[in-house]
């Protein structure tokens, strides 16, 4: 399979991007970052982006300047189906937080139909007066009603779920005993998962009850989670560094490994595990779309996996395609384009062939071999009643001879 890509410079650093729509022929998507506070001459800005297929070229559409004084934007989530939304995290100037006059970290854009963006509301949801304290995960429900917001803290861990039209805090979940590593929802929105880096644990959107917690199968196997997706409301796929010597997490190998967990009847259960790679260290950031089969993965060494979801068979890997770290990788809706992006200042997109043509994939090969066992069965079968024809002809020459 040929997979197509190309590599484009942005004017800033960015550490997020999120797709607004695709279509074989294009690809529309916005990425956030900047130079944070005082960087002269490095902005901070949220860009909207055009990606022609037929030309490889990238058009950008649209800037927003945040303010020089403000710190970058740390993550950017949308939902678009209904509200045209977008979520961005991106702390204010730190002599305002550090005296206590607040952080409207959070804030909300509408994007027009002209890609063009809008602020409509910031809140401070953390009332934090430490500066360096930022929004580390950011995720939207697929329904568009709820966002989960996670801080980047040294202790006191939580997650915060908010109503997305108004910014509302619905509830808290704290009393978590590590840092999170990663969040997602259910594709029905009814649930959120979240991982440390030896558990999960998912929760009722609704009550902000635990359903479910998972830790000591992670433990005994010495896998260290990093990075978690739903593929549907009951399975999820969380991506791990596994150490070399089981609970000595002072050593590790050099493998990735990929857990499948199915939920159940209040239970969580791992069904499969693959060490994908000893190349690779670790998962910075993941993506996955059920319906085309894809998963993707950047990893810590600033390469790109494109993976068969079913199979966990790797498609392609784009070696050092970043020369600094990949921030963000997210797969575009229809399976057609996945685009990561790196605080070097550059922006990778790859477009994706139609992995179910794949001659290497389990079903052409599964269909393949029963074929064959049909075409062999039968060259037997007819073999076998040539030969007992021939016996018989024989035994009838021999007959009317003698």
């Amino acid at each position: 399979m040929k997979f197509i890509n190309h590599k484009f410079t942005a004017e800033y650093p960015l550490y997020g991007a999120t797709f607004i729509q695709s279509n074989p022929n294009e690809a529309i998507f916005v990425v956030a970052g900047g130079g944070g506070e005082g960087k002269n001459g490095i902005p901070n800005m949220i860009t909207s982006y055009r990606y022609d297929s037929q030309k490889s070229e990238l058009e950008k559409l649209h800037d927003f300047n945040l303010p020089e004084e403000d710190d970058s934007p740390t993550v950017i989530n949308s939902h678009l189906e209904t509200d045209q939304i977008i979520l961005i995290g991106c702390n204010e100037n730190s002599a305002n937080i550090k005296s206590g006059k607040g952080n409207k970290h959070l804030r909300r854009f509408q994007l027009d139909q002209k890609f063009q963006l809008q602020l409509t509301k910031s809140i401070d949801l953390f009332h934090s007066c430490n500066p360096e304290e930022y929004t580390k995960f950011l995720e939207i429900s697929n329904d568009g009603r709820l966002a989960a917001v996670v801080p980047c803290v040294d202790s006191n861990f939580l997650i915060k779920l908010i109503e997305v039209t108004t910014l509302n805090e619905k509830f808290e979940i704290n009393n978590i005993a590590k840092e999170v590593k990663d969040i997602g929802f259910t594709p029905n929105s009814k649930y959120i998962a979240y991982i440390t880096s030896d558990s999960l644990q998912v929760m009722s959107t609704e009550t902000g009850k635990p359903i479910v917690r998972l830790s000591q199968d992670f433990i005994s196997k010495g896998w260290n989670l990093s990075k978690m997706k739903f593929i549907n409301d009951n399975t999820l796929l969380m991506a791990a560094t596994q150490y070399k010597n089981g609970n000595n997490r002072k050593k590790r190998d050099s493998g990735i490994v990929l857990i499948k967990v199915v939920l159940s009847d209040n239970d969580a259960t791992v069904v499969e595990s693959k060490l994908l790679s000893n190349k690779f260290k670790g998962v910075t950031s993941m993506d996955l779309n059920e319906s085309n089969n894809l998963l993707t993965l950047a990893t810590n060494e600033n390469s790109i996996l494109v993976i068969q979801l079913s199979s966990f068979k790797i498609q392609t890997i784009f070696n050092q395609i970043h020369s600094f770290a990949i921030t963000k990788v997210i797969i575009s809706s229809d399976g057609k384009y996945i685009v990561s992006v790196s605080a070097a200042n550059t922006i990778h997109i790859i477009e994706i062939p139609d992995l179910s043509k794949n001659l290497f994939s389990n079903g052409f090969i599964s269909m393949q071999f029963v074929l064959s066992v049909i075409i062999l069965l039968l060259v037997i079968v007819f073999y076998n009643l040539s030969v007992e024809n021939k016996q018989y002809i024989k035994s009838q020459i021999k007959d009317y001879v003698f």
